[in-house]
């Protein structure tokens, strides 16, 4: 179930060293979805600082952790990296990114 899943993830990044920023997005994933939200967020900064992260690796980091945010009920935050996430493309996620900005628009009272 997601408790294995999240162990698979888990042991994956700590063995995938050559790649390791694609690990931590896959395990920052899993976290979120297994409801550590905490977890989720402290790998994706780790991510986000990471300097063998690539543009796209960053971009979807910062998009899940605009989630992780998003599901601790941080929307502010949430919004705010949604928005930078567009900022950089804004069709990014098939446009899920600008989708979640603008639900948490109308959420916030920002017009």
């Amino acid at each position: 179930g997601e408790q294995q899943d999240t162990e698979r993830v888990r042991r994956v990044a700590l063995q995938e060293d050559g790649d390791t920023a694609e690990a931590m997005l896959l395990l920052g994933q899993a976290l979120c979805r297994s409801g550590d939200v905490r977890g989720a967020v402290d790998i994706l900064k780790k991510l986000l600082s990471s300097r063998t992260a690539g543009t796209e690796q960053l971009l979807a980091g910062m998009f899940h952790l605009a989630e992780a945010y998003e599901a601790a009920g941080n929307t502010k935050s949430a919004y705010k990296i949604y928005k930078r996430v567009v900022d950089q493309r804004s069709d990014f996620g098939d446009g899920a990114a600008r989708n979640r900005a603008l639900a948490l628009e109308s959420e916030l009272g920002i017009n």
